[in-house]
């Protein structure tokens, strides 16, 4: 990733500077204005700009810079000669065809106007593209993207949400910024699988040089939204209690699952996964043990086969 980042820096922020430099002194203009480069892309802009503008043509007598097609000095107004005048023009556009030298020359006739104004909005708009895209390999290339799918990939849930074969399609939208050994991240996509298209929301923090998931939501049109990384959510834990009829219970919830100890019953050791949404969480079993339980602040109150109870984090 480091790798790829410095790569992108260099071919967008360095190496258009000595490309320009190259290519104003070959048309006259000041390599000065590469100074500009210091700035991030500015390099690349006045690099592109320098391609785009005509070149100049100094005056022998004066040393005064005039443009391509003059025919007099702008200041001392001496005559150019037609021959050196037309040859300065096709040392520096030797793949055009010139016709010769008219009053006139140096004016653009619309056509001329029109094409440079299409061709400069091209090079603006291959420019953003080309940003857009280093964009996206960036995106694609960051820890929050690579956890979420492999999250989509291997997490039980999300197999069950999506069926599985999941495959990302489209751009991916969002942010990611760091500081330091901090940072956080909010990405979004979307995702075709076995069970249709789904939305993906992922969001990432970096603490202490370390990326994780803070949340990973999948959203469709059929099933609404969805949690699929439920590990990841604040209720993350353990509690400990009696249920109502004075049984003790341990509750853990882990990174996809939850585990439940609760002796002098026929539950006494029990585990499965599970989803959530907003405080409730629905509990899932392959023994067929279901059912939800609300976590308040320190406090878990639930009811399963028809059994309820209080816990208390610890």
């Amino acid at each position: 990733m480091e790798t790829l980042i410095t790569l992108i820096f260099l071919a967008v922020c360095i190496v258009p500077i000595p490309l320009g430099i190259i290519k104003a002194k070959k048309k006259g203009r000041s390599p000065h204005w590469m100074w500009l480069g210091i700035i991030p892309l500015w390099g690349l802009i006045v690099c592109i700009v320098m391609f785009l503008i005509p070149g100049l043509k100094r005056c022998t007598k004066c040393g005064e810079k005039n443009k391509l097609y003059s025919r007099t000095c702008q200041r001392c107004n001496v005559a150019f000669d037609q021959n050196t005048t037309q040859n300065t023009i096709m040392e520096q556009n030797k793949s055009e065809q010139y016709r010769p030298l008219q009053n006139t020359m140096h004016k653009e006739t619309p056509q001329q106007i029109i094409r440079r104004v299409l061709t400069i909005a091209s090079v603006i708009a291959a420019f953003i593209f080309v940003i857009f895209m280093l964009v996206q390999v960036l995106l694609k290339n960051s820890s929050t993207y690579k956890m979420a799918i492999e999250e989509l990939t291997n997490n039980p849930i999300a197999n069950e949400l999506t069926g599985g074969s999941i495959k990302q399609r489209g751009f991916i939208f969002g942010s990611t910024r760091t500081s330091g050994a901090s940072g956080e991240a909010d990405l979004r996509f979307n995702i075709s699988s076995a069970n249709g298209d789904f939305i993906i929301f992922a969001a990432g923090v970096l603490e202490f040089g370390e990326w994780r998931l803070t949340g990973l939501y999948a959203v469709n049109e059929e099933q609404g939204r969805n949690s699929i990384i439920p590990g990841h959510f604040p209720f993350e834990g353990s509690w400990y209690g009696v249920d109502d009829d004075g049984d003790e219970m341990t509750f853990v919830f882990s990174s996809y699952d939850w585990e439940i100890s609760w002796p002098g019953t026929v539950y006494e050791k029990y585990s499965g996964s599970y989803t959530w949404s907003g405080n409730t969480v629905t509990l899932i079993s392959e023994d067929g043990l279901a059912g939800q339980v609300v976590i308040s602040e320190d406090n878990l109150t639930g009811n399963i086969a028809e059994v309820t109870f209080t816990l208390t984090r610890w």
